[in-house]
């Protein structure tokens, strides 16, 4: 039998408040196919949900963790993003 792998994910420059509301949209997670968890460390996660406020932040952290899929949540979608949710 094959063993199930979760996908880590992790939030990165939310405010408490903020992350509080986006830890409720994933509270399922553990049960999508394949799970997601979600674990406290940015730097161990295979996706970060960033609160980018520029271009230069979203590179920044892409050079620091360029094993991570990044997901820019901003107004602005930096050229260089892949994944984008539009706040």
């Amino acid at each position: 039998m094959v063993a199930i792998t979760s996908i880590s994910f992790a939030f990165h420059g939310f405010a408490k408040e903020e992350e509080m509301i986006l830890k409720s949209y994933f509270a399922n997670a553990n049960k999508w196919d394949p799970p997601w968890e979600l674990i406290n460390q940015y730097e161990n996660a295979r996706v970060i949900v960033s609160n980018v406020a520029t271009a230069q932040d979203y590179v920044l952290l892409s050079t620091d963790l360029p094993q991570a899929e990044i997901i820019v949540y901003s107004a602005d979608n930096p050229a260089e993003a892949v994944w984008h949710l539009v706040r």
